[in-house]
């Protein structure tokens, strides 16, 4: 998922006519929203729609972000000044050395930081790798549902317009960002004894490891290289694993080494650390 985010004052949007053979119900004229706008751009990528309901989680997580970003945005300008009200007092006093800082100045007025409203637009200009499935368009709708969940009023133009538009960027420091959304299991995700597969040219899947050992274990080792893409080695790994420990053996191992014979011993490290104790800073 690509996402471009402007900051606009108001935005309107006028439906002109169908651009597709089946796009969203679009019952207005138009959509006006008045007020400091956040407009997501949003293109939708092959990948995304492996899983809508996670990739439309992540890009409002993406989304919220932004308007943290934009919100937090003075504070983060006064706490730098302040920082540089400090140095330039060091610098005077005497106490370093060096060239005084000029003070940052916002370029908007501190309440032009703030976002009331989203809206979520399919746009398909922001990638070449758009999907071409049907449920594609469900991600913006899903989108606009999870933020306005949040708390946050959002509206999303329906896909598969032809549609005009009209916003005013603000041009401040992050009114305008963009964003590459990958589609990613997070860790609360996960879902157990999950299992991993090879996926060959002709499409089919298979699993790893336990599958190439009793392929070797009947074919030899040259075939189950070239049918795995794996070099003989590595199939040899698995073979030798596989006989001393079976299939338990076949998960990864730390690579921390068992010993390391220069490491300093306990009793010289504690010695270090009470000398260095006894000597101030």
């Amino acid at each position: 998922m690509k996402i471009l985010l402007i900051h606009t004052d108001g935005v309107g949007v006028i439906k002109n006519k169908e651009a597709t053979s089946n796009p969203q119900d679009f019952p207005e004229d138009a959509i006006k929203m008045d007020g400091l706008i956040l407009v997501a751009y949003v293109s939708i990528e092959d990948q995304d729609t492996y899983d809508t309901d996670l990739i439309a989680k992540q890009g409002a997580n993406v989304i919220e972000e932004a308007i943290l970003l934009i919100t937090g945005f003075p504070e983060k300008i006064h706490q730098k000044n302040e920082e540089i009200r400090e140095h330039n007092r060091r610098i005077e006093n005497g106490r370093i050395k060096g060239k005084p800082r000029k003070i940052i100045e916002l370029i908007a007025d501190r309440d032009k930081y703030r976002v009331d409203k989203v809206l979520v637009y399919p746009w398909a200009h922001l990638s070449k790798f758009l999907s071409q499935e049907a449920n594609a368009m469900e991600v913006c709708p899903k989108i606009s549902q999870i933020l306005n969940e949040k708390g946050i009023e959002t509206k999303f133009s329906p896909f598969g317009w032809y549609k005009s538009f009209k916003i005013n960027c603000l041009g401040h420091e992050v009114a305008e960002m963009y964003r590459d959304v990958k589609l990613y299991i997070q860790p609360e995700e996960h879902l157990e004894n999950v299992q991993f597969f090879v996926i060959t040219p002709e499409g089919k899947q298979i699993k790893i490891r336990m599958d190439l050992v009793h392929y070797a274990q009947k074919n030899g080792i040259k075939p189950t290289a070239k049918k795995f893409f794996c070099s003989k080695n590595t199939v040899k790994l698995w073979l030798k694993r596989h006989h001393y420990g079976g299939s338990s053996a076949l998960i990864d191992r730390s690579k921390k080494p068992h010993c390391v014979p220069h490491q300093t011993s306990k009793e010289v490290e504690e010695q270090i650390i009470h000398a260095r104790l006894q000597v101030p800073c």
